[in-house]
């Protein structure tokens, strides 16, 4: 029994005939389409010898391509000049030519995919993986790089180039914002990075306890509650209800351990309660999974999504406990085959994500640089944006009871938080693809989990007294 072939013999012989014609729509057909995309052997020549036509800026004609077919010992396969002309009797115009564009890359997909199935299907009889989850994890793997990347994408040139800038332009004056991207929430930070844009990576980096996961979700919280989109949360390191009680306490203005303790007044209960209810609205989900790979944080974004298509941000707390299938050279390595799917997933969604990472270990006194990311060559090349935090008083301290006691500053006006300490935290933007570098000043409230924007009175204050920030 011959084996089935996934094809459209119609949709082949139409899109053949377009170029065989040479109008301008065969110059779309040809930049859009691969030679895989056609399953019949005939179409598949011919397309070949119109490509490298087109690839040489030479028309195309039944005569060229007879000749180009010569040149590439397949005109006895098509069956020679008569093949070229019965397809071209068939050319009846171009109307829906790009709905067949659409039908052949999916059945080229359906091909790849059922390729792929028949040799999963071998290596599993043969016993070639480790054990069965480990083979649903390349199953998975291996479906989603056909899915997204089965080929490079076609030619555009500047005319419809042009279009998506003109409707760029045309957005931002509707929405009247000075920012390309979501807004941070920080004003000092949005100047320089001019917000989350759509398929960033934003790198989000420091030491142990300088804040870097309270940053990001006051970033997250921000956002919800600015834009009411959804934002995705994978929390791998702290678990959902210890997430929450950090936005509970920067939301209510009460601190952290009082709520964990139940130790409140009737005003702090009140505020807490009120501030619960609203967090309850937000359209904030979060993945607690502390044995998460990248594979499931790809498939659960895809299909998050498509259930809400209003997301409007990813968060992954952290990247060093993302997990991976099957065997790395080096840890450098392992890391950025993680960097790099998730600069791609960034892409595809069309989300900014914002990846939260470790540095290494600093010299004392010294700030931290791009290079301080823990196997940064690929991280740093992957990432749109890259932020570090910075405190003075903090430090790489060995002893644990010291860095308990890190937290300093003094006393300051209501408005920037109800005379909780405040710390003043470097906000070190040390690369930006599409814009400058720069720092921005916050405030951070240890005790409220949350980085406020100083008060220019109050920032000059706070500097004066660190002295050397």
């Amino acid at each position: 029994m011959p084996k089935y072939v996934v094809s459209n013999q119609q949709a082949e012989r139409f899109l053949i005939s377009i170029v065989i014609s040479g109008v301008s729509e065969s110059n779309l057909i040809l930049s859009d389409l691969l030679e895989e995309d056609f399953s019949n052997d005939v179409y598949r020549a011919i397309f070949k010898a119109a490509q490298k036509l087109y690839i040489e800026n030479k028309e195309i004609s039944i005569f060229s391509l007879s000749s180009k077919l010569e040149d590439l010992n397949l005109i006895d396969l098509i069956g020679g000049l008569d093949t070229l002309t019965d397809i071209l009797d068939d050319y009846e115009g171009v109307q829906g030519f790009e709905e067949q564009i659409k039908i052949l890359k999916n059945k080229t997909l359906i091909r790849s995919l059922f390729s792929k199935f028949d040799q999963l299907q071998l290596d599993y009889k043969n016993n070639n993986y480790n054990s069965d989850y480990d083979f649903l994890n390349i199953v998975d793997n291996d479906v989603n790089n056909i899915i997204k990347a089965r080929r490079m994408e076609g030619f555009l040139n500047f005319k419809e180039i042009a279009k998506q800038v003109e409707q760029n332009i045309v957005n931002a004056k509707k929405s009247g914002s000075n920012l390309v991207g979501t807004s941070t929430g920080y004003s000092q930070l949005n100047n320089i990075i001019n917000g989350l844009e759509k398929g960033d990576v934003i790198v989000l980096a420091a030491r142990p306890n300088v804040g870097k996961t309270t940053f990001g979700l006051n970033i997250a919280l921000n956002v919800a509650e600015n834009t009411k989109g959804s934002v995705l949360l994978y929390s791998l390191e702290m678990k959902a209800d210890n997430l929450l009680t950090k936005l509970l306490s920067a939301k209510s203005n009460v601190p952290q351990r009082k709520i964990v303790t139940g130790k409140m007044n009737q005003e702090e209960s009140n505020m807490v309660a009120a501030s619960l209810e609203e967090l309850k609205k937000l359209p904030i989900y979060v993945s607690e999974s502390s044995n998460i790979t990248i594979n499931d944080i790809e498939a659960k974004s895809q299909k998050f999504k498509i259930e809400h298509s209003n997301l409007k941000l990813i968060v992954i707390d952290y990247l060093g406990l993302i997990n991976t299938v099957g065997k790395f050279e080096s840890e450098r390595i392992r890391i950025g085959h993680i960097s790099h799917r998730i600069h791609n997933l960034a892409r595809e969604l069309e989300v900014p994500i914002i990846l939260i990472c470790q540095l290494k270990r600093l010299e004392k006194g010294s700030k931290p640089k791009i290079q301080d990311l823990r196997d940064s060559g690929d991280i740093e090349q992957d990432a749109d944006k890259v932020i570090l935090l910075h405190r003075n008083d903090y430090q790489n301290f060995d002893d644990k009871a010291e860095k308990e006691k890190a937290v300093s500053g003094q006393n300051i006006d209501e408005d920037d938080s109800n005379n909780e300490e405040a710390v003043v935290t470097e906000v070190i933007v040390g690369k930006n693809r599409n814009g400058p570098t720069g720092v921005a000043y916050l405030l951070f409230f240890k005790n409220l989990s949350r980085f406020n924007n100083p008060t220019k009175e109050t920032l000059q204050q706070l500097l004066l007294q660190n002295g050397n920030l």
